[in-house]
């Protein structure tokens, strides 16, 4: 199995660490292969079809990125619960 996630942020993102990059050893003792990337700077839509399963973490893109993650990715998880944080007065809120 493979799983490929577009996190918030880098390694570096307490978000992309402790809710995904905490688990690789794990993911890996399970066999399954995980790789991640940005999902700000993201633009190789196709290579999301080589995953068995994509997760959009906490990330609000744009709905013509976001139907190009869906019509590549075979199942999408959208990690959204930390979207009650933003504001809707801010230009970024749905």
């Amino acid at each position: 199995m493979r799983l490929f996630a577009l996190t918030f942020g880098g390694p570096e993102s307490a978000s992309t660490q402790y809710r995904l990059l905490q688990y690789a050893d794990l993911f890996a003792a399970a066999g399954i292969e995980f790789d991640y990337a940005p999902a700000a700077g993201f633009s190789d839509f196709a290579s999301l079809a080589n995953a068995d399963v994509v997760v959009l973490q906490k990330t609000l893109v744009s709905g013509s990125k976001f139907r190009r993650i869906r019509q590549h990715a075979r199942r999408l998880v959208y990690d959204a619960d930390d979207l009650i944080w933003l504001s809707p007065t801010k230009e970024h809120h749905w």
